[in-house]
């Protein structure tokens, strides 16, 4: 049952790092329909995303694969 949960769990964080990085994404999307200082094309788009996305699965590795709660604590401030 455990590995069912870890499973859930694992699911549901990778769902919530691609949520947040489309959130993220769509700020200069929707700033570009109202102002012509932010010009970003699919490129600029592109990398954002995979800068984003990899910090995010990143993370997610750390969480996946740390067990100890101090040493997953100092993994933790060094991305923020």
């Amino acid at each position: 049952m455990k590995n069912k949960e870890t499973f859930i769990n694992s699911k549901l964080r990778i769902t919530i790092i691609l949520i947040v990085t489309v959130i993220i994404l769509s700020i200069p999307l929707i700033a570009m329909q109202f102002t012509n200082e932010v010009n970003w094309t699919l490129i600029d788009f592109a990398a954002a995303g995979g800068l984003l996305l990899s910090t995010g699965l990143a993370i997610e590795l750390v969480i996946r694969n740390v067990k100890h709660g101090n040493l997953k604590a100092i993994l933790f401030s060094s991305f923020f």
